[in-house]
């Protein structure tokens, strides 16, 4: 599904441009301020991206339901096409994938039943990680097949997402 929102923040574009989008901890808190998001930091997501050639793939959880703030560059969102307004966030919802093009910066913040499902995910796979590096022969064995199976699903989900 498309981004189904555009929304345009108080602070104009002079402002976005102005800020140094190599400074992480800046760029967040400006947005936080911003969207008056008092969360936690992990349901914030700050993407920088400097790639040549094919649009970088992001495959994360909360895209099921979020606000993309798009600061610098580009992102394609299948069957949409390229967003380019810079300055704006736009809300998305049921996706999969975010492609990056070229230098891009982008700060993802997690919606409604998303909160929190990027920390969870991350957890379980560090969960998994250490199974298989200290747990039993049996948890190890289980903790690899888990972890391979995760890897391919997220490879033919890449494949089955890509915009071209």
């Amino acid at each position: 599904m498309p981004a189904i929102q555009k929304i345009i923040p108080s602070r104009g574009k002079e402002f976005w441009d102005a800020l140094d989008l190599d400074n992480s901890k800046q760029v967040l808190e400006a947005v936080k301020e911003e969207f008056k998001r008092p969360e936690p930091a992990h349901e914030l997501h700050y993407l920088n991206t400097m790639s040549r050639g094919l649009p970088i793939g992001d495959n994360k959880p909360c895209y099921r339901d979020c606000l993309i703030f798009l600061l610098r560059g580009e992102f394609i969102i299948k069957g949409q096409g390229r967003v380019v307004e810079t300055g704006c966030a736009y809300r998305v919802k049921d996706e999969a994938w975010l492609w990056l093009c070229g230098t891009t910066t982008i700060v993802v913040m997690e919606e409604g039943e998303q909160r929190g499902a990027c920390l969870k995910s991350t957890q379980e796979s560090r969960e998994l990680v250490l199974a298989e590096r200290d747990g039993s022969r049996k948890a190890r064995k289980r903790a690899k097949k888990l972890l391979a199976d995760q890897l391919r699903a997220v490879r033919s989900s890449a494949q089955l997402h890509q915009p071209w």
